[in-house]
């Protein structure tokens, strides 16, 4: 079983997270530093999202929360993970509203899920 819990985070760094002033990857994959994911789960979403022209970064910030690490056990095939989507990508993070990069953004999540439904598929033949 494959769990990916998904989060929205700010486009720009703050203190409370040591970055303040830092444009954040737009993607922040977390998988607590492997424990709730295998390399293989990990790397095809992290793949998928660079290969849609994204900048990926693992753990660095958002390692996920509780979530991921209450539903996972890797040892008894159960993986998780969280992707944190930089807000810039998609929206005006002061008007809300959807920018011009929203479709681009919604289509490279659209192919993330349909590699991992195939990587998922793979594993049960």
């Amino acid at each position: 079983m494959f769990h990916v819990d998904c989060h929205s985070m700010p486009q720009w760094g703050d203190r409370r997270w040591g970055d303040q002033g830092a444009r954040r990857a737009d993607f922040v994959i977390g998988n607590r530093d492997g424990s709730t994911a295998s390399p293989a789960f990990t790397e095809l979403v992290v793949a998928s999202l660079r290969a849609s022209g994204y900048s990926v970064a693992v753990n660095d910030k958002f390692k996920g929360v509780e979530l991921i690490r209450r539903y996972a056990n890797p040892a008894a095939g159960r993986e998780s993970l969280q992707v944190e989507v930089n807000r810039g990508i998609y929206m005006d993070e002061i008007t809300l509203a959807r920018t011009e990069r929203f479709a681009a953004t919604r289509a490279a999540i659209t192919r993330m899920i349909a590699a991992l439904e195939g990587f998922a598929r793979g594993l049960v033949r």
